[in-house]
C-alpha cells in the first residue's frame, strides 16, 4: 500500500540518485549502427553506472579505432606486405590500448600491482568440494569417479 501525502525530499532524492546510477549509458545517435552496436557491448561489459556523460568521446574514439583496426586487418589478410597499411594498423591499435587503458577496460587498469603480487603469492586452496563441483560441471564426467 502506497504511503499517503507528499513525499519528503529524502524519499526524493534517493529514488532518483538509484535511477540515475542504475543505467547505461547510450550510444550517441550521430554514429553508424556497426559503432553504435560495438559502443553498446563495451558499455556494456561494465555494470551499469560505470561510464557517465563526460566519458562518451573517450568511448566513440576507442570503438571507431578498434573497427579501423579490425578493417585494416582485414586488408592485410589480402595483401599482407602492404606497409602503408600495416603502420595505420600499428597506430590504430596503439590508440585502442591505450584508450582500452583509459577507459579501465584491461586488468592492469582495474587491478593494482600489489593486489596481482597477493594473488600471486597466496593461491586460492582447492578444496575437495570445489573438485567435485568441477566434475559434475563437465559435460563428459564419468559417473564411476
Amino acid at each position: 500500500m502506497r504511503q499517503r501525502g507528499r513525499l519528503t525530499a529524502g524519499q526524493l532524492s534517493v529514488v532518483s540518485n538509484f535511477e540515475a546510477h542504475a543505467q547505461w549509458l547510450q550510444a550517441p545517435s550521430y554514429l553508424p549502427q556497426a559503432e553504435r552496436d560495438f559502443f553498446k557491448k563495451v558499455v556494456q561489459s561494465m555494470p551499469p553506472g560505470f561510464y557517465q556523460k563526460p566519458d562518451c568521446p573517450l568511448l566513440e574514439s576507442f570503438v571507431q579505432a578498434t573497427l579501423s583496426a579490425q578493417c585494416y586487418v582485414a586488408t592485410l589478410r589480402n595483401d599482407p606486405f602492404n606497409e602503408e597499411v600495416q603502420r595505420l594498423w600499428h597506430r590504430a591499435v596503439k590508440l585502442q590500448s591505450t584508450l582500452a587503458t583509459k577507459l579501465r577496460l584491461t586488468p592492469n587498469s582495474r587491478i593494482g600491482p600489489k593486489t596481482t603480487a597477493r594473488r600471486l603469492a597466496n593461491p586460492p586452496i582447492e578444496t575437495y568440494s570445489d573438485r567435485v563441483r568441477e566434475r559434475s560441471a563437465a559435460p563428459d564426467a564419468p559417473a564411476g569417479e
